[in-house]
């Protein structure tokens, strides 16, 4: 089997990235276009060729996922090194940043993917019960030093 790349609409798209890869931690993302010279399935080709990517191993090792609608493409991947060591630039962080795409804009907010085309809102639920985990729901620490636990010297 090939790895499938391509989506046919907007909507497919979105539900790629929530389904697939938010899910799974793959919160960096590199946005671009395919360059007006390159023919898009040679474009797939290559970048699924340079990172690794197969169908087979979706999750594993190699942590950097592929899409693509139309002439714009995403990559994705849990650690940003992933992308930057290959030499890609400007890797976003879609937990602090926008992910723009013509009129639309995404970026997770509230534990949801909220996708923004002009005045019309819409929010993709991620819930932990579905996979989903917010890295930025980490327990807090006490500052006050009354409430630590006491420290024995010997």
């Amino acid at each position: 089997m090939h790895y499938k790349a391509e989506v046919k609409n907007v909507a497919a798209l979105m539900q790629r990235i929530v389904s697939e890869y938010l899910r799974y931690g793959y919160f960096y993302m590199k946005a671009g276009w395919v360059p007006e010279q390159i023919i898009p399935k040679e474009f797939d080709r290559k970048t699924v060729e340079k990172f690794n990517i197969t169908f087979r191993n979706r999750h594993g090792s190699e942590d950097v996922q592929y899409v693509r609608f139309g002439t714009y493409y995403l990559l994705v991947a849990r650690r940003k090194h992933s992308l930057t060591n290959q030499g890609i630039k400007a890797v976003i962080d879609i937990r602090e940043n926008y992910v723009s795409l013509n009129h639309c804009r995404m970026r997770i907010k509230k534990n949801a993917l909220l996708v923004e085309d002009g005045d019309n809102k819409q929010w993709y639920r991620l819930r932990p019960s579905h996979g989903f985990k917010d890295y930025y729901d980490k327990p807090k620490r006490s500052l006050n030093p009354a409430m630590q636990a006491p420290v024995k010297v010997f």
